[in-house]
């Protein structure tokens, strides 16, 4: 006897498990704040590179400039002016970073969540399925065997 609503419920999370579930599945292993923390480091460490191909490429497109310039430039203070730069780009960076890998995690919990409440669903028609068994094969339900005594 095919169940439905197990077999509808068992479709939907199969489909999960091989759209979303790639991604999320894995993502419940880690704490929100170890989550957080391994990508924002992976956050400062892509816009480093960024910025630093910025920068190479504006000293790239005005080349001509600043080598006619260089000897009227202060190269401390050019350090210095990039530095600044540097550390707003990557504090910018960080606060873009920890607002959305902070919602990216609460909105895989919740799915995950939805997940495992189809999961224990599942779970709990099986068990069913096992006692109905189990009363078939034990020879019935005292319920059924009162109505064949008479």
């Amino acid at each position: 006897m095919l169940n439905e609503e197990k077999i509808q419920l068992m479709t939907k999370l199969a489909i999960y498990e091989q759209r979303e579930g790639k991604k999320e599945i894995p993502m419940s292993k880690y704490f929100k704040s170890d989550y957080v923390s391994i990508n924002m480091v992976k956050t400062v460490i892509a816009a480093t590179i960024n910025y630093f191909l910025i920068v190479l490429i504006w000293l790239l497109y005005d080349l001509e400039g600043f080598l006619n310039n260089l000897t009227n430039i202060n190269l401390l203070d050019i350090g210095k002016i990039i530095l600044v730069l540097y550390i707003g780009f990557i504090l910018l960076y960080m606060v873009i970073a920890y607002v959305v890998y902070n919602y990216k995690f609460r909105q895989v919990r919740e799915s995950l969540k939805l997940y495992n409440a189809g999961l224990k669903q599942i779970n709990k028609i099986q068990e069913e399925e096992g006692k109905i068994k189990e009363q078939i094969e034990m020879g019935g339900n005292d319920e059924y065997d009162e109505s064949f005594s008479n």
